[in-house]
């Protein structure tokens, strides 16, 4: 289980996001990463299905990483999961830009349900990462509640 800390994962759940990069890639244009998720609410066993795009000005990426996970906030240790893990290689013709790439990824019955609490939270998450070379990745996230399955 992957548990590096991912800053990040800011947006509120159900929406749609386009997240414009700061161009700190060294280019000095911005990239644009896109992501949708087909469903702002997922059930545990459930199946999550998330669309990712992505326009580059300046350096060409050599891959790009989705993740599918949740990670807590709030006091105490910052725990985090990854349920699901796709990665994209590049090549010349998707250099630059991307038409939609469709992921899907089940959300596990032993998963936490997402949480809003005053010392804790619990937030459910895309994370999509440009694997730029000698440059600073850039990165994009996008927030959906996983509940509790009704029985």
């Amino acid at each position: 289980m992957d548990r590096r800390v991912r800053p990040g994962w800011a947006q509120g759940p159900g929406h749609d996001v386009e997240v414009h990069g700061t161009g700190r890639s060294g280019s000095g244009r911005d990239p644009r990463i896109d992501i949708q998720i087909s469903q702002s609410r997922v059930e545990i066993a459930d199946q999550v299905e998330a669309q990712v795009s992505w326009q580059v000005d300046g350096r060409q990426p050599d891959g790009v990483v989705i993740e599918v996970g949740w990670r807590t906030e709030g006091r105490g240790t910052v725990n985090e999961g990854v349920v699901g893990k796709h990665t994209v290689e590049i090549d010349d013709d998707d250099a630059f830009s991307t038409p939609w790439k469709t992921i899907t990824t089940t959300i596990p019955v032993e998963a936490p349900v997402s949480y809003d609490g005053d010392l804790i939270r619990i937030r459910w998450g895309v994370h999509v990462r440009l694997d730029i070379p000698w440059a600073r990745d850039e990165k994009a996230n996008e927030e959906f509640w996983v509940l509790a399955r009704e029985r």
